[in-house]
């Protein structure tokens, strides 16, 4: 496995390549300092794994991710970003040029803590995007949507890896704003999820909430889950939703965590509709295992347009999917309902 480190910073370069070569021994790590450097690094090799800072003089990151994809370059990158609303804009625009993950720099932690950061989340990143054509154990074979006919009373959206771009094209596809309210939860931290908000509702025909304080859910509106807190409901009535955060434990590693907002559905009797997307890891398994039934129908995107297919993988490998489609059959069938 080829490895490429691009950082201005002599410090953040150096020390960033020893983190991964101390967790991969046997891969070849490069390092350079900026982005002319990098397209001149991935056009004499085959490099599996790009870590991008955003940050750089002579050609930034943005205009280096155009570059590599304007180029064909085949490389998975991953970028770093700042906790910050520009930051947050800045890694959307990056996400949209083509990386596909980010990594929030960390702050206010000792040095020590923010390697450790930086390793995990690297570390688990390669793992999932350089390993994300492997093979996986489906055991059914899907439904057709033709057989679904009752409309849902409530849609909930899932995503994680590779959610942002997804999301914004599969509400860009969406032309008939659903008579019922949409959930959606989404791995990221503070401060992003805002701008997702804000993105998504530029393209979606229907309002899109950032649910950052209690407040019911309507029909015809989105929510989304903000970063840092878990999206609760109470059900009303049996039908109307309460929605709440709290900052209880994390779940899956993550919060917001799907799987915390599906297992408090338990007392919502109508119809439910959940779509599982993109994304590293199981969040959204349990959920989905717990409210499958007859009233409960379950989509998961395909591998081939997922960025990676663990969080739908893991519904698959359960057997518990009605259908697997890609963005496009999702928003169709939304369409319809």
């Amino acid at each position: 496995m080829k490895l490429l480190v691009v950082d201005d910073s002599l410090f953040y370069r150096n020390r960033i390549a020893d983190l991964l070569q101390d967790s991969f021994p046997e891969a070849t790590i490069r390092k350079v300092k900026n982005g002319e450097e990098a397209l001149k690094a991935l056009r004499e090799e085959k490099i599996d794994f790009v870590s991008l800072d955003l940050e750089m003089p002579i050609l930034d990151g943005i205009e280096t991710l155009r570059k590599i994809r304007e180029e064909k370059i085949t490389t998975n990158v991953v970028i770093f970003s700042a906790l910050s609303d520009e930051g947050a804009r800045r890694t959307l625009e990056a996400l949209s040029v083509g990386a596909d993950d980010f990594i929030v720099k960390p702050s206010g932690t000792s040095f020590e803590e923010s390697l450790g950061y930086i390793k995990n989340e690297l570390v688990s990143r390669i793992k999932a995007l350089v390993k994300r054509h492997g093979k996986l154990n489906i055991k059914s074979t899907p439904i057709k949507t033709s057989t679904i006919h009752k409309k849902p009373d409530l849609i909930l959206i899932g995503s994680s890896t590779g959610g942002p771009e997804a999301l914004k094209k599969l509400f860009s596809l969406i032309k008939v704003v659903p008579k019922c309210p949409i959930i959606l939860v989404q791995h990221m931290p503070p401060v992003f999820t805002n701008q997702l908000a804000k993105t998504l509702g530029a393209v979606a025909p229907f309002e899109v909430i950032h649910s950052d304080h209690p407040m019911r859910a309507m029909p015809g509106k989105c929510y989304l889950a903000p970063g840092d807190y878990h999206l609760k409901a109470k059900v009303i009535m049996g039908k109307d939703l309460s929605l709440y955060q709290d900052q209880s434990e994390k779940v899956c590693y993550v919060r917001p965590a799907f799987n915390v907002f599906l297992n408090g559905l338990k007392e919502y009797q109508l119809e439910k509709w959940i779509f599982v997307l993109t994304g590293m890891g199981n969040d959204g398994q349990e959920g989905s295992a717990n409210l499958k039934g007859e009233k409960t129908k379950i989509f998961i995107q395909n591998k081939e347009s997922s960025v990676v297919w663990g969080m739908p993988g893991s519904i698959a490998n359960e057997n518990l999917q009605d259908e697997i489609l890609s963005i496009e059959e999702m928003a169709n069938l939304i369409n319809m309902s």
